[in-house]
């Protein structure tokens, strides 16, 4: 068998190859399997690493494919866009680096909630996820002004919580659309946020900005 891997996302700024598998030949009497070791050694922040994994045997006529995808932080505690449009996206390899460079220490995501849900006054839930990529310490996150965006009709649950190394906790942020007056607006907030935590500690503010539809009120 052999093991064909091209890597088609974010690259490495060296020159080692974000994706390795080991073994990538293998001779395999019949009857038996083989054991193959994917890793990811990213050093480059990003969303956006990928590859392409196609395994060769002589005669198989069934296609083993796979595409796989990984991601990378600076520091061991995260948070990131977990809807399914999100991670269905089209790569864009430049996101966390135009980021870094505008201003460090600051994770920006955005969300509109769509306006047809809207006008038949549907709940929308979108889903980010916090985790701790790390192998020591937990760590915590917060959103600080969650009453205020629950005023607009966003509610985020849970706002805050602790998040155990090696650990996930999704957020869930629902739009339900408040009462609406004369004229049709959009409702719009920046969600604030914190990380922190992790190891080695890490301090990192959250910006999340949400827009929703709020039809008028006929």
């Amino acid at each position: 068998a052999t093991v064909e891997l091209n890597n088609v996302g974010e690259a490495n700024t060296s020159a080692i190859q974000p994706f390795d598998c080991v073994p990538s030949e293998a001779l395999v009497p019949a009857g038996e399997s083989k054991d193959l070791k994917l890793s990811l050694s990213g050093d480059t922040q990003s969303l956006y690493y990928a590859a392409n994994l196609r395994i060769l045997v002589p005669n198989q006529k069934e296609k083993m494919e796979w595409r796989v995808q990984g991601r990378c932080w600076a520091q061991s505690i995260f948070v990131f866009d977990a809807s399914e449009e999100a991670l269905s996206a089209a790569t864009n390899v430049n996101r966390f680096k135009d980021q870094a460079l505008e201003e460090p220490g600051v994770i920006y995501l955005e969300k509109s909630f769509a306006q047809r849900a809207a006008e038949r006054k549907e709940a929308v839930v979108h889903q980010l996820m916090v985790g701790n990529c790390g192998s020591g310490a937990g760590g915590d996150f917060s959103f600080s002004n969650g009453a205020a965006a629950g005023e607009l009709g966003f509610q985020v649950e849970p706002a805050s919580g602790k998040v155990d190394a090696g650990a996930k906790i999704p957020v869930l942020i629902t739009y339900t659309p408040p009462p609406g007056a004369a004229l049709a607006v959009w409702n719009e907030i920046v969600l604030e946020g914190s990380l922190s935590g992790g190891a080695p500690a890490t301090s990192l503010t959250v910006q999340v900005r949400l827009r929703g539809f709020v039809p008028a009120q006929l």
